[in-house]
C-alpha cells in the first residue's frame, strides 16, 4: 500500500499565474549541517576540510531549492497557455477592429499617434529592443484613442462606439501584458515570428502611424500564438531540471572530491532496484535528503503550482526522490562517457537562466 504522507497533490484546472516571477530567497539550511556532515562520511576520501565541504553542500541545497521554487513551482505549461489565451484574446480584437475602422477613424488615430511621437525602430532591433517596440505599440494606440475620442469628425456615434470598443480591448491589452508571468514573458522574448509577418522597415518620421502599431501588434500577437503552439505541442511532465542540475553538481563534487568518476549502477547483484546503489549514487542520495528544506518551506508552496518533477519534493519519503536521482546520475555518466571524459555541469544550463531571470525582473 502506498504511504499516504507520499501521496501526489490533487489536479487542479489551468489558470494563468499573473504577476509571477520566482524570484524568492532560498530556505534556511543552517539547521541541516548535521546530516550534510553525515553524508560528507559516504566520501571514500576528501581533499578539502569538513566544514568547507558542509558550507558547499548547503550552499549547493540552497541554489537547488531557489531553483526549484523559480523552474517547477511557478506556471506549469498549462497555466502559461492558459494566460496566453487570455491575452491573446483582446489582441485579437484589437486588430480586428483595427482593420474594421473606416477612413475617418485612421486619419484621426494617425494624427493622434505623430502628435505623441516615440522612438525610431531600429534597423536591426535585438528581440529585447523588437518586442519592447512591440509592448510600447499597445500603450501608444491606447493613448492616441484618448486623443482621437476627442472629437472624431465625420464619425458620429457609430464611430464613437467603434473606437470605445478599440480602446476596451487595447486597455485590457495592456492590463493583462502587465501581469503576465515573467516564464511567460521571457518565453515570448524568444519567441520565433511566425513566416510572412514583415518586420518594420519604415522611415523615422513615420515610425509611429497607424500601420507601424498595427505590424507592431501582429508581430506580438504571433509571438503569442507561436508560444502557445509550443506548450500545446508538448506531452508528459517537465523535465526535472533543477533536481538533475543538482545531481550533476554532486557528482563533480564527488569527483573533485575522491579522485573517482561518479559511476551509475541501480541493481543489487542482478536483481534491479532502480536505486543508486553505487558508492557515488549513496553519497547523492544521502546528500539531497541531508539538505531537504524544512516542513514550513514545503508548506508555503502546497498553494502554488506543483510541476511533476517538483511534486517528489514535496513527498516526505525518499523513494520517489531516488528513482530521479538515478535517472540523472545515469544522465551524467553518459554524458561523460559521450564526452570521453568526466561530465562537468555547465553553469550556464540553468543558472545564467535564473540569473537572466532576476536581472529581468529587476530591471
Amino acid at each position: 500500500m502506498n504511504d499516504p504522507e507520499d501521496e501526489k497533490p490533487k489536479r487542479r484546472r489551468p489558470r494563468a499565474a499573473w504577476l509571477w516571477s520566482g524570484v524568492a530567497a532560498g530556505p534556511d539550511l543552517s539547521s541541516n549541517r548535521g546530516q550534510v556532515s553525515a553524508a560528507i562520511d559516504r566520501l571514500p576520501r576528501t581533499r578539502s576540510a569538513r566544514e568547507s565541504l558542509e558550507d558547499h553542500i548547503l550552499q549547493l541545497g540552497a541554489e537547488f531549492f531557489r531553483n526549484l521554487h523559480q523552474e517547477e513551482f511557478g506556471p506549469t505549461r498549462a497555466d502559461r497557455s492558459a494566460g496566453l489565451k487570455l491575452l491573446a484574446t483582446p489582441l485579437t480584437s484589437t486588430l480586428r477592429q483595427l482593420g474594421d475602422s473606416p477612413n475617418a477613424i485612421h486619419e484621426q488615430l494617425n494624427a493622434a499617434l505623430a502628435t505623441i511621437g516615440g522612438e525610431p525602430e531600429p534597423h536591426e532591433p535585438t528581440p529585447i529592443t523588437a518586442l519592447s517596440q512591440e509592448l510600447a505599440a499597445v500603450d501608444f494606440l491606447g493613448r492616441a484613442i484618448e486623443l482621437a475620442l476627442i472629437p472624431v469628425p465625420g464619425c458620429g456615434i457609430v464611430g464613437l462606439r467603434h473606437l470605445n470598443r478599440l480602446q476596451q480591448a487595447v486597455e485590457k491589452s495592456k492590463v493583462l501584458i502587465e501581469v503576465i508571468d515573467i516564464t511567460s514573458e521571457l518565453e515570448i522574448l524568444f519567441a520565433t515570428v511566425e513566416p510572412g509577418i514583415v518586420a518594420l522597415r519604415t522611415e523615422p518620421d513615420k515610425t509611429d502611424s497607424l500601420e507601424a502599431v498595427r505590424i507592431r501588434l501582429t508581430r506580438l500577437q504571433s509571438r503569442i500564438v507561436s508560444v502557445r503552439k509550443t506548450l500545446d505541442r508538448k506531452k508528459g511532465p517537465d523535465k526535472n531540471a533543477s533536481l538533475t542540475f543538482f545531481v550533476w553538481q554532486l557528482a563533480d563534487l564527488w569527483l573533485e572530491e575522491t579522485g573517482e568518476i561518479a559511476t551509475s549502477s541501480d541493481s543489487i547483484l542482478t536483481e534491479y532496484v532502480g536505486r543508486p546503489q553505487s558508492p557515488a549514487g549513496r553519497f547523492i542520495v544521502a546528500a539531497v535528503e541531508a539538505v531537504r528544506a524544512p516542513d514550513a518551506w514545503f508548506e508555503e508552496h502546497l498553494s502554488m503550482a506543483v510541476s511533476k518533477s517538483a511534486e517528489i519534493m514535496m513527498m516526505r519519503g525518499p523513494g520517489a526522490r531516488e528513482l530521479a536521482i538515478n535517472t540523472a546520475l545515469a544522465e551524467y555518466v553518459l554524458s561523460s562517457l559521450r564526452r570521453g571524459g568526466p561530465a562537468k555541469t555547465r553553469a550556464y544550463s540553468l543558472n545564467a537562466w535564473a540569473a537572466f531571470v532576476r536581472l529581468f525582473v529587476e530591471a
